[in-house]
């Protein structure tokens, strides 16, 4: 009620304040800033109301109603790697090639192509690119050689220099933007960190603030489906930053690299993905320098890895027949667990047959033609 009062008049509350006669002027100045404080707050409930009218506000369902819906199958923008109307985060290493894959993703998305040469695309009418890291000439000569035949149904801006112009944290900004880009069938934002700076925003603990920004401007933009590239940290195979990183994506892709012992060896680059309805184990993907195109081309590091150590146990027991487990161990380098494995994998395959003497496990190569009959030998 005395809030009330004091909205009303509040040279009332002056007066509470200072009773004595002689604060005339005291009680002034203050029911004044008063006055000044209810207007500001007035004007700042309007402005939220304003802000609020446009926003869409989701209905209430009975559960028995929404059980009684039919379900439906489960589609993909990109075949078993990107569920329709979801959100993907692609998690890239330092200079594993992030931008390459982007523009493979758009030539797919827009021409039809299989995504890496393997993965079926729904195809998009209109994709839009938000770029915040490279030049635009940069930009330009990479998407050339990708060789995308639709080339009318991508747009894309440039944000380098300008970030501090989306500021989508900013509700009639954020709008703007929304009219500029949609609709669309899919947005791809490349990438996170710089968006972040240009608000002040901590990556830490305050990316989930533009993320909830980012998916209100999907909405009112009218977008399907959005890609958000981001940086993995330096020191491990994650996304850098908040928590809310790894909650917030359908699918999760991830693109790591790992470099040859010999400056001459070529980068090699392996590609994941997992999340809602997606599953995709660790592939190996083939760069050709021409077109800048991927594709996949072997198997996952660990399965590279074990197939190095299968080769090299294979030739210790054809030097070396009818030698123990032990001995296998102490010749061929690698971790034992790994040595082990390769043993095991190379005897369930028929490559190599053991006989058991007393208590010692003897290994014996087994040819290729006679590889069959010993498939299944213990």
């Amino acid at each position: 009620m005395l809030s009330r009062m004091f909205r009303a008049n509040p040279s009332v509350a002056g007066r509470m304040l200072f009773p004595n006669e002689r604060d005339v002027g005291r009680r002034t100045e203050a029911a004044i800033e008063l006055g000044r404080m209810i207007a500001r707050q007035h004007a700042k409930d309007a402005f939220d109301l304003m802000q609020r009218d446009g926003s869409v506000r989701p209905e209430l369902v009975n559960l028995s109603a929404f059980l009684d819906e039919p379900d439906e199958d489960v589609r993909y923008r990109v075949e078993g790697l990107w569920p329709r109307d979801g959100r993907v985060l692609l998690a890239a290493q330092f200079k594993a090639g992030k931008t390459t894959l982007v523009g493979n993703l758009l030539r797919s998305l827009v021409d039809g192509d299989d995504f890496l040469g393997t993965f079926t695309v729904e195809r998009a009418d209109r994709v839009v690119l938000l770029d915040d890291e490279l030049a635009p000439g940069m930009v330009r000569r990479w998407l050339r050689d990708q060789a995308i035949r639709k080339t009318d149904a991508i747009d894309l801006v440039s944000l380098r220099g300008s970030l501090s112009s989306f500021d989508i944290l900013n509700p009639t900004i954020r709008s703007e933007w929304a009219e500029r880009i949609g609709p669309a069938d899919v947005l791809v934002l490349d990438c996170l960190r710089p968006a972040l700076d240009a608000l002040g925003l901590s990556e830490d603990k305050e990316a989930g603030r533009f993320l909830t920004a980012l998916d209100e401007l999907v909405r009112e933009a009218g977008v399907s489906e959005l890609l958000l590239v981001h940086h993995m940290g330096h020191s491990n195979e994650r996304s850098r930053g908040d928590s809310r990183l790894l909650d917030w994506p359908d699918a999760i892709w991830k693109l790591v690299r790992e470099d040859g012992d010999d400056s001459d060896v070529p980068l090699a680059r392996f590609f994941s993905a997992v999340g809602r309805d997606v599953e995709q184990p660790e592939v190996r993907l083939a760069f050709d320098p021409d077109d800048r195109h991927l594709s996949i081309n072997g198997p996952s590091r660990s399965r590279a890895r074990a197939g190095d150590l299968e080769v090299a146990v294979r030739e210790c027991v054809r030097q070396n027949p009818g030698c123990s487990q032990n001995a296998i161990e102490d010749k061929v380098e690698g971790k034992t667990n790994y040595v082990r494995q390769a043993v095991a994998n190379l005897v369930r395959d028929g490559w190599i047959r053991i006989e058991k003497q007393g208590r010692t496990h003897h290994h014996y190569e087994v040819d290729g033609g006679a590889a069959a009959e010993f498939s299944e030998n213990p």
